[in-house]
C-alpha cells in the first residue's frame, strides 16, 4: 500500500455518493491512467470506515484471490477536507469484466 500525493490527480469528477463517502473518477498523472478515488467522508474525525476497508482488502489479499480483486494502488488525502482516499484501479468495462 503506497502513499500517493493528491497533487498527482487531475480531472477529478464525482461519480456517485455512497453510505460512507464519495466515488470520484480521476487521471493519475505519473501513471497517465484513469483511476477511482474512494473518499471516506469525515475520516479525519475518527471514522473507522477507511481503516475497515483497508483491513478487508488485506484479509482478501492472498495469491489465490489476487486475480479476482480490483487493485488498490494506495491512498491519499484530500487537501481541503483532509479525508482519506483509496486509489483504486478503474474498471473501464465495468466490474463484471474485471471479475
Amino acid at each position: 500500500m503506497n502513499w500517493i500525493p493528491y497533487s498527482q490527480f487531475k480531472d477529478v469528477k464525482e461519480m456517485t455518493k455512497g453510505g460512507y463517502g464519495i466515488i470520484h473518477k480521476a487521471t493519475w498523472l505519473s501513471n497517465n491512467e484513469t483511476v477511482i478515488l474512494e473518499r471516506f467522508e469525515n475520516s479525519i474525525n475518527g471514522s473507522n470506515h477507511f481503516l475497515n476497508e483497508l483491513k478487508s482488502y488485506q484479509r482478501c489479499f492472498d495469491e489465490s484471490l489476487r486475480a479476482h480483486i480490483i487493485k488498490i494502488y494506495g491512498f491519499t488525502r484530500d487537501p481541503e477536507s483532509e479525508d482519506y482516499i483509496l486509489v483504486i484501479k478503474y474498471a473501464s468495462e465495468g466490474l463484471t469484466k474485471e471479475l
